[in-house]
């Protein structure tokens, strides 16, 4: 069981390339949505809750203070759940709706929560040298991989990127426990 930490531990590359690239893999698999389906409206509404739901996370949750940690995983859970729904797509555009708005919700908490974990936990933003080399690697590999599925099939495409999320949480599972002061009283 310690062998498999200490590895998923040297994976600390894999977080760096997709929380930044959830920002901008789900736009592109949304976009393409739409775009295979002669841009009807109803098509365009994936990638509209994704936005809203992106941007307004961040005020509703502002109100409670949560651990960090905590935050990063449940959105990692939430961008799981949202590939889920996103495997069902073809059925419905209902399940295009949700999974835009989970992937949104994602986006939105994933970059600031890993961002202040790694400001507050300096052991885990060391990249010298090889991780550098490796997360290069690993973000052309999966941006190919990506852009090669989504002319294949939306449903492959929504796989692998909740696959990745589930790797990226088991990296996660790995980080430390700790607690941020709170430097205010609001």
């Amino acid at each position: 069981m310690e062998n498999i930490k200490r590895r998923f531990e040297s994976l600390k590359f894999i977080p760096f390339v997709l929380v930044n690239g959830m920002n901008l893999f789900p736009i592109f698999i949304l976009v393409h949505v739409f775009l295979q389906h002669n841009r009807e409206f109803s098509y365009l509404l994936p990638l509209l809750f994704f936005y809203c739901f992106k941007t307004t996370i961040l005020f509703l949750i502002r109100l409670k203070t949560l651990p960090m940690k905590k935050l990063l995983s449940v959105s990692i859970v939430i961008g799981i759940i949202g590939c889920v729904f996103g495997l069902f797509i073809n059925q419905s555009i209902i399940f295009g709706w949700i999974a835009g708005s989970l992937l949104g919700m994602c986006s939105g908490l994933m970059f600031p929560s890993y961002t202040t974990v790694m400001f507050h936990e300096r052991s885990l933003n060391e990249f010298k040298g090889s991780s550098q080399l490796y997360s290069l690697g690993y973000g052309l590999v999966f941006s190919a991989a990506l852009f090669k599925l989504i002319d294949v099939s939306t449903v492959e495409t929504f796989l692998f990127l909740g696959l990745n999320l589930i790797l990226l949480y088991s990296v996660i599972s790995t980080y430390p426990d700790y607690s941020i002061p709170k430097l205010f009283n609001y």
